[in-house]
């Protein structure tokens, strides 16, 4: 692997002074658009391209959402250039990981196999041509932002170079997520335990296949009208879904039979009963069979205070979805989440709720047709607060306090026995 890592760096060099030149450039003019990361008396100075960094809090946040507790974690490399004491992120690319080991981003023999490809797709990828890698990203769903002992393996390994930088991302299911930064010292060592500067990222909202970034020109990041770099090439795509269940269309609704008059005309009534049931039968056979399209099947589940919230996502309109609404009234507090379709086709949100009673309402928006809605509402036990540290002491003082009472009443009552016993000799 360190073969192939100075292998990238000899293509970098060879690319010569003209694309590093139309790269500098390229940064000097989009100098005001660039986020800034640096730490007073540390070097080196991390700058990066805000929407970067949002597409890679996009795709862990993702993560978070294919399991529905704690996610996957997920990794790739960051591109950019590298002048004097500045790093400048520029683009990225994910790293396939197969998860053998877990939700956890611990790479297999494959996984390693397939990031040295992503290292050595630089060289040969037109959109990231004057640009090298510059460090890496993962996510933490299930711990805080360090780096662990599997993480600095990874660094050290694959990227050994001063001024190579790593992210580690903490997505947020709702609101926004943190992030921090790690770079070597120049005695070459690395604050694991924490960052020295978190800061919060939002997630870029994407209405297609997950993109990453790359520029037509050599050299040179391409910039949407808002100087945003270009978003394009769609990530591996996910599990694919099946195609909508058609449910049985629901059976014609039974009508009690009407006693005749004994009459001569009963024939003529029996036959205009006849004709108004089957008026009725075609008027409503449309509702009849647009019923099972519409049926969303909205439940809510609560799990120690997480509200799982689920939907049919084999139901027709989901299968025909771009977008939907998931609105949740939790007390006085609303909370609004957003999805496009393929988010949404994953069937679940999760909610960690405040009160005993939660109104979510679900709106699905399809193209040419009425949206499809659902109404539900969860009504539960009221929701524990955690005690504080404090209270967790004085509970443990009044157990030892208690403890230390029985100790001394039985104490007590053994002395007493033993006076018993003495008094019965003495008799």
């Amino acid at each position: 692997m360190r073969t192939a890592v100075l292998r990238v760096k000899v293509e970098n060099e060879i690319l010569g002074r003209e694309d590093r030149k139309k790269v500098a450039m390229s940064v000097a003019r989009a100098e005001t658009e660039f986020g800034s990361w640096t730490i007073e008396g540390h070097s080196p100075r991390i700058e990066y391209l805000p929407s970067v960094l949002e597409e890679i809090c996009a795709v862990a946040v993702e993560g978070l959402s294919r399991l529905r507790r704690g996610g996957v974690e997920v990794g790739g490399v960051l591109f950019g250039v590298r002048d004097g004491e500045a790093v400048r992120i520029l683009a990225f690319r994910p790293t396939p990981c197969e998860h053998a080991a877990g939700p956890s981003f611990l790479l297999s023999e494959k996984d390693r196999r397939a990031l040295e490809n992503v290292l050595e797709s630089g060289r040969r990828d037109r959109a990231l041509r004057g640009l090298e890698p510059v460090g890496w990203y993962h996510s933490h769903t299930r711990s805080e932002i360090f780096l662990s002992d599997e993480d600095l393996e990874i660094y050290d390994r694959y990227f050994p170079e001063y001024g190579q930088v790593a992210l580690v991302v903490r997505p947020e299911q709702f609101g926004p997520s943190r992030a921090g930064f790690f770079f070597r010292e120049a005695d070459g060592s690395v604050r694991a335990e924490s960052s020295y500067r978190e800061f919060t990222l939002k997630p870029r909202r994407r209405a297609g296949p997950q993109p990453v970034l790359e520029s037509p020109a050599p050299g040179l990041p391409s910039r949407g009208g808002n100087g945003a770099p270009r978003a394009t090439a769609p990530y591996p795509e996910e599990r694919q879904l099946s195609g909508a269940e058609t449910a049985p269309p629901l059976p014609p609704p039974s009508f009690a039979l009407v006693e005749p008059r004994i009459s001569r005309k009963w024939i003529w009534l029996l036959l205009a009963l006849c004709l108004l049931v089957a008026g009725l039968a075609f008027a409503a056979r449309a509702n009849w069979f647009r019923t099972p399209e519409q049926a969303l099947s909205l439940r809510v589940m609560d799990i120690d205070g997480q509200l799982l919230i689920e939907w049919d996502r084999t139901a027709k309109p989901i299968q025909e979805a771009r977008s939907a609404t998931v609105e949740i009234l939790d007390g006085n507090e609303k909370v609004t989440v957003e999805m496009d379709g393929e988010r949404l086709r994953e069937g679940s949100v999760t909610y960690l709720r405040q009160s005993d009673r939660v109104d979510v309402r679900f709106r699905v928006e399809r193209p040419g047709s009425r949206p499809a809605q659902e109404f539900i509402r969860f009504l539960g036990q009221p929701v524990r607060p955690k005690p504080s540290s404090e209270d967790v002491e004085a509970i443990r003082q009044n157990d030892d306090l208690q403890r230390q009472v029985d100790e001394m009443r039985t104490d007590l009552q053994r002395k007493a026995a033993q006076i018993r016993r003495l008094q019965q000799r003495k008799k």
